[in-house]
Order: C-alpha cells, then structure tokens, then sequence
C-alpha cells in the first residue's frame, strides 16, 4: 500500500497542471497524503471520476481530502459496486458532510447493478 500512496503523491507533485483524475479502487493513506500536502497540488483539478468504489474508510476519506483540497473542482463522479455495504442515502448524507474547497463542486453518485 505504501507504494500505491508514493506513487499518488508522485503523480499530484509532478502533474501541477492535472485538470482530470479517473481511478478505482483507492488504497491511499489521507494521512500520508497531508504530510506530504503543499499548496498548488490539485490546483487545477477540476474533474475526478472514482469507479468501483467500496466506501471502506480509506476510500472515503480519500473523496473527503480531494474535495477539500481542490479549489477548481467542478465535478466528482463517484461509481460504488455491489460490495458497498452503505446505502444510497448513507452515502449521499456522509458526503454531503464533507467541506469542499470549491464552492462549484458537485458531487455525481451511481451505484452499479449486476443481474
């Protein structure tokens, strides 16, 4: 896991200009990830896209660090799969908790259903 952390931080410290962030299945230390926090990282983030989300703690806490971070967010699109043990309403009502940095920031939520 620590690699998986060293190689976000990496990522965010030598890609100042990132406008757009798509991954799954985060595995990254927030704590670490604030160590490490200097002024400008996200600074041009303005789209994530989280799939196969699980809302284990590190996965949220990870969308409540980035939303608090990023001042030119527009959008975070958040796809949960069926290994989420939360419900819809858990989840919208724990993210509509999270401060975010940028007043325009909107939050997208999906659930995937399997047959």
């Amino acid at each position: 896991m620590l690699s998986t952390i060293l190689s976000v931080i990496h990522l965010f410290k030598n890609a100042p200009n990132l406008a757009e962030l798509f991954f799954q299945e985060v595995e990254v230390g927030v704590d670490i990830l604030s160590a490490h926090w200097t002024d400008g990282l996200l600074g041009n983030l303005k789209s994530v896209s989280m799939y196969l989300a699980t809302c284990q703690p590190n996965e949220m806490h990870f969308i409540e660090f980035v939303l608090s971070k990023a001042r030119q967010l527009q959008e975070f699109r958040i796809c949960v799969n069926e290994y989420c043990l939360k419900s819809n309403e858990e989840l919208i009502v724990e993210i509509l908790k999270y401060r975010r940095a940028s007043p325009q920031a909107k939050v997208f939520f999906s659930r995937m259903e399997f047959i």
